[in-house]
Formats: structure tokens, sequence, C-alpha cells
């Protein structure tokens, strides 16, 4: 049942509605339990602006949803108190104006609210130490999150729910629900923050610093959290008509031009790792995901087979060409910086392919008189020592 409420009293239902935060952070994660341990508070405190109880259990589901809608959507990236407040302050002008702003209003208020709790509970030295633990255990749960990052059907709040459910098997205690979610949706925008980030450039030093427990916990849940985002972008296109998915790829292609020349390094290392790159430069955490993949696809099969830079052998002739392209203005300019970068890729690996074969008929017996056994070896230091 949805309530309508049209033609409810703003007041009273406002003040309702803010009186459920403590059962919201006893049973979140668990909606309908929330439902039930609601709906006498909604009753007492709206008095007749809800007929009976059969409305407010309705109210407590409709503003469950709000709630858990807003907190991922817009709260629970906020990393501090500051970011919490800069949220609300820019949402609430519009949350609280409308129809349905007793709703929204009180919903975006609960969000909040629930951020900076959340917020609070990690920044204490219960939460610290729980967080310790995490980093230190959590490679025990590296199967399991290995096949939520497999699951086709992963989402962001799947994927919380399995980060709150595993919190207290690793730290082997009990934890009230708001606690479990506080650290599973910390865990999972982190995740998120590091899959969403640039992949190594290519031609970077291959000398990785050390990783940390928490980076490695976190490298272990950025795959899922990834699948998850690239998941839910899927699912927001397809809900798209043809008209807006037309303007969508329109309004892509501007923004492919622009990031072109600087994603191009990465088209060599592979079509995911391309994606990524281009992902990350258009869509920076914590803005969602656009599901660009099927338009990304044939610029790059077309540029991984393109020949125009086919009788480059060095360097310099690719540079060449490439100027008398862009100064023609012939085909597609982000064909043209893919392309370069693949024929680039390519001569690299034909110059190092040319310093293997040289070594490998490099023959320093005959070339510089080294000894060819370990017995010539042993001759050659008894000779100096005598």
């Amino acid at each position: 049942m949805e309530l309508n409420l049209i033609n409810k009293p703003k007041p009273p239902i406002q003040r309702a509605l803010r009186a459920v935060l403590a059962p919201l952070q006893d049973y979140w994660g668990d909606p309908s339990g929330f439902r039930v341990a609601a709906t006498p508070t909604l009753v007492r405190e709206a008095g007749s602006a809800l007929a009976n109880a059969k409305e407010a259990m309705a109210l407590a589901q409709q503003a469950y949803r709000l709630v858990a809608r807003l907190r991922a959507s817009n709260f629970r990236p906020a990393d501090t108190p500051v970011r919490a407040d800069a949220i609300y302050k820019a949402l609430e002008a519009s949350a609280n104006a409308g129809i349905n702003s007793a709703l929204t209003g009180s919903c975006l208020w609960l969000a909040h609210r629930m951020q900076t709790a959340a917020l609070a509970y990690l920044r204490s030295t219960e939460g610290q130490i729980a967080l310790a633990k995490i980093w230190d255990r959590l490679q025990s749960k590296k199967e399991a999150l290995d096949k939520a990052a497999a699951d086709d059907g992963i989402t962001l709040e799947i994927l919380e729910t399995l980060l709150a459910d595993v919190v207290p098997t690793l730290l082997g205690s009990v934890m009230g629900r708001f606690q479990r979610y506080a650290l599973g949706g910390y865990l999972l925008e982190r995740a998120r923050a590091m899959a969403r980030a640039l992949p190594e450039r290519p031609g970077a030093e291959n000398t990785l610093p050390t990783q940390s427990a928490e980076d490695r916990s976190l490298g272990m849940i950025a795959p899922a959290a990834h699948a998850a985002d690239l998941n839910e972008a899927r699912q927001r296109f397809a809900r798209l008509d043809a008209d807006q998915s037309g303007k969508r790829f329109e309004a892509f292609k501007a923004q492919f031009a622009q990031v072109a020349a600087k994603a191009a390094p990465y088209a060599p290392q592979g079509f995911e790792k391309f994606c990524v790159a281009v992902e990350a430069m258009l869509f920076a955490y914590p803005a969602p995901l656009e599901w660009v993949r099927p338009f990304i696809k044939p610029v790059y099969a077309n540029a991984s087979q393109a020949a125009m830079f086919d009788d480059c052998v060095t360097p310099q002739a690719i540079r060449q060409r490439y100027e008398t392209h862009r100064q023609t203005k012939q085909g597609s300019s982000v064909i043209l910086e893919l392309a370069r970068a693949f024929a680039m890729s390519k001569v690299k690996v034909r110059e190092v392919e040319k310093k293997q074969s040289f070594m490998l008929e490099l023959d320093p017996v005959k070339e510089f008189g080294w000894p060819a056994t370990l017995a010539s070896v042993r001759e050659f230091w008894e000779a100096k020592k005598a």
C-alpha cells in the first residue's frame, strides 16, 4: 500500500518521521523489522494525521525505501561530517518543497543523521578496533568476494549486505545492525573509489610500493564493487527509451572526444583497462557510472584494426603520420588517437623483441672469449692465481 500524503498535514508527519531515527538504526538492513518497530511511534507522533496503524505501516515502508535510496546515492560516499552536512544543505531546499515535502524532507534528514552517526562510530575507538581487525582478517573471505564479483546479478545493495554479514564473523562478536552496516557501507565505498581510479599508467615503473593490509583488503572487494557499479549502470540504461538512449549516445560522443587523447595510451592494455580509464575520467567517484561500453566497443575495435600507421616502423614516423592526419582532419579524431596508441605499442614491442633476439643470438664465447664451461672458468682463475 502506498500512502497518499498530499492531503495530510505536514508538521505532524514530519514530527512522526523524525521520531523513528532510533528504530531505523536498530533495524537497518531489515525493512520488515523496521516497519513493525516504527509503526507504534508513527501512530503516537502523527496523531490524527494517520488514520490507523495500517497507514502508519505504509508510511514506514515508504520512508525506509526513500532513506535507503538517499543514503546510497548521496550520503554513503561522504567520509566526513563536513561533507555529509554539505550534501544535506545542497539538497534540503528542494527536498522540503513540492507536494511530497513532508516525506522527502524528513527522509533526507534521516539519511543525513544516519550517515553522521555512522561516521561517529567509525571514528570511535570501537570502530577503529573493528576496522583494524577487518584489515587483518578479510583475506579469509576472498572466495566469497570473488564469487560476488563473478555474479551477473550483483548490485551495490547486495554487496553491502554481504559485507555487513561478513563483518561479525571477522570480529568474532555479536554486533548491532547499525554498526555492521556502518562498517559494510564504509568498506563498499572505499572499494568503489579504488575500483574507479585510473589504471597504472602505461610505461610506469613496475616497482610497486609495499601494500598495507588495508589496501590488500580493499583490493579484494574492489572487483565486486566495480562489477556492481557496472551492473547498476547497465540496468539504468536499460530503462531508457530509444530517444533517451540516442541522446545519451550523442552526449557521450562529445565527452569521449574530450578525453580520447588522455585515455588512448591505455588502449593497448586491453578493452577492459581502456574502459576503466575512460570511466574514471568521465565519471569520477562518487558520481554514478554511465553505461557507455556499447558505445566504446565499436570505436575500440575499429581503432585496433586501423591501417593508417601500418607502414610506420619508428616512433618518429608515427608522429609524422599523426600530425599529417590531424592537419588534414581526415576521419575520426578519436580513432586517430587510439590508432596512434596501438601503433606506438607495436613499435615498442618490436624494439623489445629485437633486443631479445640480439641477446639470444649473441655468442659470448666467440665474441668476447668468455669461458664456455665451468672447467674453463676454474682454469682461468687458477692461471690468475699462478
